[in-house]
């Protein structure tokens, strides 16, 4: 899988999460997503494993991030949702 794919599948995939957090879901469907998560987080791993330093951070241009500053962007961003999910769920009720 390209890693631009992956980037959108694990973006969508914590965009599912944080949705959770703000909707009643049920426990089969938080756990559809928990496990969906799971799953595009070590295809992404695998796929990225075999590169060395010098693929994972090479641009085309500087205007266009590389796989390194993708990678770094999905796991600050997996980061933040999380947090803002917790507090989405311990303020509505």
């Amino acid at each position: 899988m390209k890693p631009q794919n992956i980037f959108i599948l694990s973006l969508v995939s914590f965009l599912v999460i944080a949705y959770s957090a703000l909707a009643e879901i049920s426990k089969k469907e938080r756990e559809m997503a928990i496990t969906y998560l799971s799953d595009t987080k070590q295809e992404l791993l695998n796929t990225v494993k075999s590169l060395n330093n010098d693929q994972l951070n090479f641009k085309v241009n500087e205007e266009i991030w590389s796989i390194a500053e993708c990678i770094e962007h999905l796991a600050i961003s997996e980061h933040l949702i999380f947090e803002w999910s917790q507090n989405a769920i311990l303020n509505s009720g």
